[in-house]
């Protein structure tokens, strides 16, 4: 059973392509809970929920805004067809656009975000790991008998312990 959180926006929304006058609109769009972000229940590291789950949390970020895109595309009447989202970053734009049942096309001037959109908007399945032994022996490789390795990523993003990082005086990128 969804959940729905009822959002109100006044003036006009401006696209590239069209416009649509929110002030004349009758019909309340609600907004789906799940969408709506609560920044301890969908903690990146601890949801499993698709909108946020390992989200890269930084500047610019748009998961805040995403009630507000909801209503806006809702608003278009356009149901079906093309999302574009072209400074996609982490991607939550793009993820929102998949949930409503767009066909998404992400684009972002950093590689890591093609790589991460790439994971999150082109697959629809984790992957089986069949030609690895599948996904068990794969994580067990990885968190057992993968040797660590020292370096620059180590050295300038992590904590020096995980288990008792320093936030005050370390970058935790990679906790």
């Amino acid at each position: 059973m969804a959940c729905f959180s009822r959002l109100y926006v006044q003036g006009v929304i401006s696209f590239s392509v069209f416009e649509v006058d929110v002030r004349n609109r009758d019909a309340e769009v609600l907004v789906p809970e799940e969408i709506i972000y609560h920044p301890r229940a969908h903690s990146a590291r601890y949801t499993e929920q698709y909108l946020f789950h390992q989200l890269i949390p930084y500047i610019g970020n748009k998961r805040k805004l995403l009630p507000l895109i909801y209503q806006a595309i809702k608003w278009t009447g356009v149901g079906e067809g093309r999302f574009l989202d072209l400074l996609s970053g982490s991607g939550v734009v793009s993820r929102l656009g998949k949930y409503m049942g767009y066909e998404v096309i992400s684009n972002d001037w950093e590689p890591y975000s093609f790589e991460i959109n790439r994971a999150y908007i082109e697959c629809s399945r984790a992957p089986a790991f069949k030609r690895l032994g599948g996904v068990d022996q794969v994580f067990h490789f990885l968190n057992h008998e993968l040797k660590p390795r020292e370096g620059y990523i180590t050295e300038f993003f992590c904590p020096r312990d995980d288990n008792n990082p320093d936030p005050s005086s370390e970058r935790m990128f990679f906790t």
